[in-house]
């Protein structure tokens, strides 16, 4: 009786450790997954930021269709003539050979 109740008592002893050990690894991981959250929830806050400053960097920039071809293009990269603009400047030859 008195080996029985030692082994329980000893028993009873494993498994209030074996619970204060999971409870400290179960506090452990709740603290390392709100830090990961805390990091995760810091890097996804400055991205927008980063992202609207490329954004209103960057400028807009005028279209004009080629006056042969129709084909739109960036103004910056056109070829500008006779009041008209034109993707080539093989298409401005066509336009002032066409119109003469």
């Amino acid at each position: 009786m008195i080996r029985s109740n030692a082994n329980a008592i000893h028993s009873i002893n494993q498994i209030d450790a074996i619970q204060e050990v999971s409870e400290i690894n179960m506090g452990k991981l709740i603290f390392y997954v709100l830090i990961a959250l805390l990091i995760y929830w810091l890097i996804k806050s400055r991205r927008p930021k980063q992202e609207e400053h490329e954004a209103s960097s960057e400028s807009v920039e005028d279209m004009v269709n080629c006056a042969q071809c129709g084909v739109y293009l960036p103004k910056s990269e056109a070829i500008h003539s006779h009041t008209k603009y034109f993707c080539s400047h093989e298409h401005c030859d066509l336009y002032i050979k066409s119109s003469t």
